[in-house]
């Protein structure tokens, strides 16, 4: 196991060597909430892009109310990345669970009638 340390200075300029965990706990106990650490998790989360008219739309089932639009196929994927970034913040910030990706999508190989029949 590491041993992770971090020198903590104090107003009053006097410094201590105290364990990662440890100074995380201070400052969870002075208020202050632990977001994410970088690179600390990662989901892959399936995305739906439709064609419109006009653009590309996307929806995360996963995500409910995650979507996005975008003029082409590669600018709705990152949009996508944009708003699913956006939209776990707002859970986090609102104290709210982060789904586990749980859809998942396959294709069906289907004949295709005859029209003679």
């Amino acid at each position: 196991m590491v041993e992770c340390t971090r020198k903590q200075k104090f107003r009053d300029g006097a410094a201590i060597y105290m364990k990662v965990r440890d100074l995380i706990k201070r400052l969870e106990a002075d208020g202050w909430v632990l977001v994410a650490t970088e690179g600390s998790h990662m989901y892959r989360y399936l995305i739906i892009i439709e064609s419109g008219e006009h653009n590309y739309s996307a929806y995360v089932p996963d995500l409910p109310g995650c979507i996005t639009t975008g003029a082409t196929h590669e600018e709705v994927q990152k949009n996508m990345r944009d708003a699913i970034a956006l939209h776990l913040r707002g859970m986090i910030e609102d104290h709210k669970p982060i789904p586990v990706p749980q859809v998942t999508a396959a294709y069906a190989d289907v004949p295709f009638p005859n029209s003679a029949a």
